[in-house]
């Protein structure tokens, strides 16, 4: 028995010398928060108070398994939860605490913040259907022959500053350097934003974007180019179709940080078409503990609704679009953002509109700081010629934030929209409030 028990040592000794070495790392991080929100008015309307309460939670998990310094798999996971969606009957209500960026789709006629209905999510002690989100799942890997960088599956995907697509989308991106100039690189994507039928590939959509990313001067300057196609039916054999051509441009220069973005974008859907020139910029400035930043940005014309700026996903949801708290959600925003917004319709999302917005933030300590943000925010004129463009208000937003821990954060908010006339069908616009606290634990 020893000498068998020799031998199998022995084997297992050889084979183990025989194997590649094959060593995998994993690293995973990930957030937690938990919060609670109330708001009132958001109809907009002083005929009618209307109000929320309740508390949700979003916990998102992200892990990458490398073999080795050239491949890795990257998952992240979400789980939304909300805590008070029923009503004294036990029927679910609208999950509601965000406004929608005022989109000109029906002529004569404005979202009212508060009113976009919110998506199905996990209600407590009940299991309901995709209550755990797979939020992305791709490879990422090098070509060490050619310095590039391959990104295949579903992933985080932002073009135009978020301006045209911010969102979790499936495709592939690939990223190679210019080997003769420094800090020089080439972006190649595709997108696949719907597979809509098998009978007719006319019901496809598709987005293909070209980026190239260089510094001039120390001057990060970017110009890309992308095109957005999809058929609306096999019947009408109409295609929807959208091309996009902008610059992004970001400097520091001593206190001063600025960042800029140019869009002109054309598209066709069906019988319709139009263009438009979209523009944003900031500006931030740093003065010790203070921080100031003033920022505009025009979705569209802002002087006729035909020229609505398109999007290459059901809603807009990029950083630049989400400016408030209670006109487009904000930090606090409704968690059924995190749905996917890409691909569904043939029908292209448009948007015309813009907005101002001064902000300053004030460090008290190494665990505390407050922010406060004025924004001034209005609707260009409607797909009608004969719809005058809309005030939306003035928004002001203030927060405090303290860390309570390292990796646990403490935040309160409250918002208050000074809405303006043009606001309400009725001409008797009210003003609306939002208030919020959350914890925010960083692993």
């Amino acid at each position: 028995m020893k000498k068998q028990m020799k031998w199998l040592l022995a084997a297992l000794a050889l084979a183990a010398l025989a194997t590649p070495a094959f060593a995998v790392t994993a690293d995973m991080t990930g957030t937690l928060a938990v919060r609670g929100i109330m708001t009132n008015n958001f109809d907009a309307n002083d005929d009618a108070q209307d109000h929320g309460k309740f508390m949700d939670q979003r916990f998102r998990l992200f892990t990458s398994v490398a073999a080795n310094e050239n491949v890795k798999a990257v998952l992240g996971l979400e789980v939304d939860n909300v805590i008070g969606r029923t009503d004294k009957a036990g029927a679910s209500t609208t999950y509601t605490v965000a406004g929608t960026v005022p989109a000109p789709t029906t002529p004569g006629t404005i979202t009212i913040p508060g009113a976009a209905a919110g998506k199905d999510l996990g209600a407590m002690g009940t299991d309901k259907t995709a209550a755990l989100e797979i939020k992305h799942l791709y490879l990422d890997f090098k070509i060490p022959s050619l310095g590039a960088n391959v990104k295949a599956g579903s992933q985080p995907f932002n073009f135009g500053r978020g301006m045209v697509i911010n969102d979790d989308a499936a495709g592939l991106v690939f990223t190679m350097p210019c080997p003769a100039i420094p800090d020089n690189k080439l972006e190649l994507s595709w997108i696949k934003t719907s597979e809509a039928t098998s009978a007719s590939g006319e019901d496809d959509g598709d987005f293909y974007g070209a980026k190239y990313a260089m510094k001039v001067a120390g001057i990060g300057v970017a110009p890309y180019a992308g095109y957005y196609t999809a058929g609306v039916g096999a019947l009408t054999k109409s295609e929807t179709d959208a091309a996009f051509f902008g610059v992004d441009v970001d400097g520091k220069a001593g206190p001063f940080g600025y960042a800029l973005t140019a869009i002109y974008n054309n598209w066709n859907n069906a019988t319709t078409d139009g263009s438009s020139l979209s523009l944003y910029g900031k500006g931030t400035m740093a003065m010790g503990d203070t921080t100031l930043s003033l920022e505009a940005a025009r979705m569209g014309d802002d002087k006729n609704g035909g020229n609505s700026m398109s999007l290459a996903q059901n809603a807009a949801t990029g950083p630049v679009v989400n400016v408030s708290e209670i006109t487009t959600g904000g930090m606090y925003t409704s968690n059924s953002s995190g749905v996917a917004n890409i691909g569904g319709a043939a029908t292209l999302y448009t948007t015309n509109w813009l907005y101002v917005k001064a902000g300053v933030v004030q460090k008290l300590s190494d665990s505390m700081k407050v922010s406060a943000y004025l924004a001034h925010i209005a609707q260009a004129e409607d797909s009608s010629p004969t719809t005058d463009a809309k005030t939306i208000g003035q928004e002001i937003d203030a927060y405090f934030d303290y860390t309570i821990v390292p990796g646990l954060g403490f935040n309160v908010m409250a918002a208050y929209l000074l809405a303006d006339d043009d606001i309400s069908a009725t001409g008797n616009a009210d003003n609306a409030y939002k208030l919020a606290t959350s914890l925010n634990y960083k692993f």
